[in-house]
């Protein structure tokens, strides 16, 4: 985590040097939003997986991205949620056939 940190924070230096040096003057105040939208997301994302239960992250994903399951395999999935594919299979179960009582 620290190294991507630290090449994350170059870049981003490197790219607001580059837009001064072309005259972009409301860059800085772009990219400063941006790196802030991304720092929160990240943030969430971390809170989710130790506050959240493996039901719970699975049905907020369902909100943020509700088409993402039909892209994605069901292993890749479980690991983005850091569960096994079958304790995805299992909530996926229990959300499916819950729906139809």
């Amino acid at each position: 985590m620290k190294q991507t940190t630290l090449v994350t924070h170059s870049l981003y230096v490197k790219l607001l040097k580059n837009c001064k040096d072309y005259g972009e003057p409301n860059i800085t105040y772009q990219l400063a939003g941006c790196a802030e939208h991304l720092l929160s997301q990240a943030r969430a994302c971390y809170l989710d997986l130790h506050r959240a239960t493996a039901r719970e992250r699975y049905e907020l994903l369902l909100q943020r991205c509700p088409g993402i399951v039909e892209h994605l395999d069901l292993q890749d999935l479980a690991s983005f949620l850091c569960i096994t594919p079958q304790m995805l299979s299992k909530i996926r179960k229990e959300i499916s056939f819950g729906a139809q009582k």
